[in-house]
């Protein structure tokens, strides 16, 4: 095991003792971090959706107002902090709050060569390792989303690293942050600590992390308590199946979607080599198949447990933090069918395989945004909270916001956050003259008074379909340009 100090990403300065596979050829980790880098710098230009535009919202907000916006929301304040930074740095765009994702994202490889550093692993599976995690598209796509699960995945690196390298500091900064980034960032803290005890008994070192942890996430802890307090219902969250937990293990392992003429033959691939990656490690040592199985499939079973006494919380992206070892299962199970069939044989058979049903049939798509003729004066109204922001981002001039109704909505805002983020409140019988501009998505989480309510308005109004867009069958998007309105002796009490 070499114990060479290395560079990140081929600079030599030492800002973390990262230790790695062959990171003293720095020229070839230049190379390295520059193509991951080209891969994933168009995404950062592609329209933003939903939850993106909700963090380019709060970034634009004063300080005070997006934490308290966040507050009132399900996740906590870090990435919304960074992206708030980014846009004070870079000019506000989807590019600037999208670029700490990046950022953690590339920093992230790295990292994760220095915790495979101290894994007893054979250095071929480190390798295949390394490669898979910074091509996945799993984790490509994550490292271009304004959202928080690239620095997620960053964190609980750190952790690992942390605990592998006996870094009480790391360790606990990690564990502390990531809870900081993702509520669910919970999850992985019970497999560091069982790491870490399975590597170096209870000691000083392990008390001093947890209380690093406890100062770095003792001011957020009354607000996560209040934030898991709120959640009434699901979400969107469906309730757990065994289908689901594959799926999600899948995911993360492997990409974010499949068409079901793919995923078939994808998911036996993955499968496969996930089983035989299993049972090599099981051959191999047996303290190695407790470390890899603890740091792969320890956060799903962590879900799967909270989901069963709590609320469904097992979804692919939660599993970030997993997918590097999840892959290097993958690479264990390759580089054995590898040495099995020789280099030809793999070549030709699972190697296309892999690269046409993840790459080539679903490549990661631009979203279809219409160019509305908003003029000044008109009015944009969202018939079901939870549209809000993507309409925001769809027509960013229009910045009036009026509600028909208030009730408990399935992925909707919290008043609080709605309050913070300076969303209008109006009965419908309060809007202003068309023309009017009315956002409507209706799918399996929309509320069963929401399409009577589009109905009743339409049924006053003058009114054209201007856009229309349905996603795989599941979700409907509609825009309506209301020209002329008439709400006299209209009921809409009910809607």
């Amino acid at each position: 095991m070499e114990n060479n100090k290395t560079a990140v990403i081929g600079w030599n300065f030492n800002i973390l003792p990262l230790h790695g596979l062959h990171m003293g050829k720095t020229a070839l980790w230049g190379i390295f971090g520059l193509v991951a880098l080209v891969i994933r710098w168009p995404l950062l230009f592609h329209p933003l959706w939903y939850d993106e535009a909700f963090t380019l919202w709060l970034a634009k907000l004063p300080f005070p107002q997006m934490i308290a916006a966040t507050i009132g929301d399900v996740h906590p304040p870090l990435y919304y902090v960074l992206a708030w930074l980014s846009v004070r740095v870079f000019p506000l765009s989807p590019w600037a709050i999208r670029f700490p994702a990046l950022l953690f994202g590339l920093l992230s490889l790295p990292l994760f060569g220095a915790v495979l550093f101290y894994l007893d692993i054979p250095r071929q599976v480190k390798n295949l390792a390394l490669g898979l995690v910074a091509f996945s598209p799993f984790l490509i796509y994550y490292s271009s989303e304004a959202r928080m699960y690239s620095a997620l995945l960053f964190f609980v690196l750190l952790s690992l690293y942390g605990v592998l390298s006996q870094n009480f500091l790391f360790f606990g900064l990690g564990v502390g942050l990531s809870m900081l980034t993702h509520n669910l960032g919970i999850l992985y803290a019970p497999g560091a600590v069982f790491l870490y005890l399975l590597r170096w008994r209870f000691d000083l070192k392990l008390i001093f992390s947890g209380m690093t942890a406890l100062v770095v996430y003792i001011l957020w802890w009354p607000n996560a308590l209040q934030q898991a307090t709120a959640v009434k219902s699901n979400y969107w969250i469906l309730p757990l199946t065994l289908g689901r937990v594959l799926n999600s293990v899948y995911q993360a392992t492997a990409e974010r979607s499949n068409t079901e003429s793919t995923l078939i033959f994808a998911g036996l691939v993955v499968f496969a080599l996930l089983a035989l990656g299993i049972i090599k490690t099981i051959k191999y040592k047996k303290v190695v198949a407790v470390e890899m199985l603890l740091l792969s499939l320890g956060p799903v079973i962590m879900g799967f447990l909270v989901s069963l006494v709590y609320r469904p919380v097992l979804i692919p992206r939660v599993l970030i933090g997993a997918s590097p070892f999840l892959l290097v299962l993958v690479a264990w199970g390759a580089v054995a069918v590898y040495q099995s069939v020789g280099r030809w044989s793999f070549a030709l058979g699972i190697v296309p395989l892999l690269l046409v049903t993840n790459l080539y049939v679903n490549p990661l798509r631009p979203q279809t945004i219409p160019d509305l003729p908003v003029k000044q004066g008109d009015i944009c109204y969202h018939l079901a909270p939870g549209s809000i922001v993507l309409g925001r981002a769809i027509i960013p001039d229009c910045d009036h916001y009026l509600f028909p109704y208030s009730h408990n909505l399935e992925q909707s805002l919290s008043n609080e956050t709605k309050t913070a983020m300076g969303m209008h409140h109006s009965p419908i019988e309060n809007l202003p003259a068309p023309p009017v501009w009315l956002f409507y998505s209706e799918g399996p989480y929309s509320a069963p008074d929401e399409k009577p309510a589009l109905e009743a308005i339409l049924a006053t109004a003058d009114y054209s379909l201007y856009f229309e867009r349905e996603t795989e069958g599941i979700l409907t998007e509609q825009i309506w340009r209301l020209k002329s309105l008439s709400l006299q002796n209209r009921d809409f009490v009910n809607y």
